[in-house]
C-alpha cells in the first residue's frame, strides 16, 4: 500500500487492464515465489506489506490442505495497520502459500460455516468473497492470489470511500493465462489520487474442495 502514484520503469512483464474512463486501473504483475533461491518478491512491490507469516501457530501440525484443523482468521488482526480483511464465509489461516517466505495465506473455502464445510462433504461450495477495507485512501493496493477454481471466474472491484465501487473488472481470462503453470497471480489496483479504500475479490464458480486464497496485501 502506498499513497503515491505508481511510476513503472518497465511494463514489459505486465499485462495492463485499463478502466474505460477515469483514473482507476488494474494491472497484473508477477507474484512472489518462495520456492526460488533466494525467495523472490512480487513485482511491482511496495513498502507496506501484510504477508500473514506470523499468524500460523508455531508447532501446529493439525492443519491439512482441505482446511480441517486450520485456525480461523480474525478480520481485525491488522486494524492497527489500517486494514481489515473479511469474508462472509470466514477465512482460514492456511500454511500452504507458494508466494511468500512465511508460506501462510488466508483461505476462503466458500461456505457460511467453515467448520461445517471442512468436516462435512458437500457443504463447501468453493465460491469466495474476500473484502479488504482500508481506514485511509491510497493510490495503489496490491494482492497475491492462488487456489482458484477451474474454470476461473474471478472479479476484482476497487472500492472508494463508503465502499463505493470505483471500478470493477472480470480478470478470469488474465488469471487463466498467468496461472496455467503456477496457479499463482498478483494484481495491483491503482489511482492517480489516493482514493482507493479497499478491494473486493469475488469468485462465483462452485467447485467442492476448492476456494480462493489471499497470499499477501501490499
Amino acid at each position: 500500500m502506498n499513497i503515491k502514484p505508481l511510476l513503472y520503469t518497465s511494463l514489459m512483464l505486465m499485462m495492463p487492464l485499463l478502466a474505460g474512463a477515469g483514473t482507476v486501473q488494474i494491472v497484473q504483475g508477477i507474484p512472489g515465489d518462495n520456492s526460488s533461491l533466494p525467495v523472490t518478491s512480487p513485482s511491482p512491490g511496495f513498502s507496506k506489506v501484510i504477508d500473514f507469516s506470523t499468524l500460523y501457530p508455531t508447532g501446529n501440525s493439525n492443519c491439512i490442505n482441505n482446511g480441517m484443523g486450520c485456525p480461523t482468521f480474525n478480520s481485525t488482526q491488522y486494524a492497527s495497520q489500517g486494514a481489515t480483511i473479511s469474508s462472509p464465509d470466514g477465512l482460514l489461516i492456511y500454511p500452504f502459500s507458494d508466494q511468500t517466505a512465511g508460506a501462510v495465506e488466508l483461505f476462503d473455502p466458500g461456505s457460511t460455516d467453515p467448520s461445517t464445510c471442512t468436516s462435512t462433504p458437500g457443504t463447501c461450495d468453493g465460491t469466495a468473497n474476500i473484502t479488504i477495507n482500508l481506514a485511509y485512501g491510497v493510490g495503489d493496493l496490491a494482492i497475491g492470489l492462488s487456489d482458484f477454481d477451474d474454470p476461473v471466474s474471478l472479479t476484482l472491484s476497487v472500492l472508494g470511500a463508503g465502499n463505493t465501487v470505483l471500478y470493477s473488472m472480470d480478470v478470469s481470462s488474465a488469471v487463466e493465462a498467468a496461472t496455467l503453470a503456477t496457479g499463482q497471480t498478483y494484481f495491483v489496483a491503482e489511482d492517480t489520487t489516493p482514493a482507493i479504500y479497499g478491494l473486493e475479490i469475488t469468485q462465483t464458480t462452485q467447485t467442492f474442495g476448492s476456494g480462493l486464497a489471499l497470499a499477501e496485501v501490499e
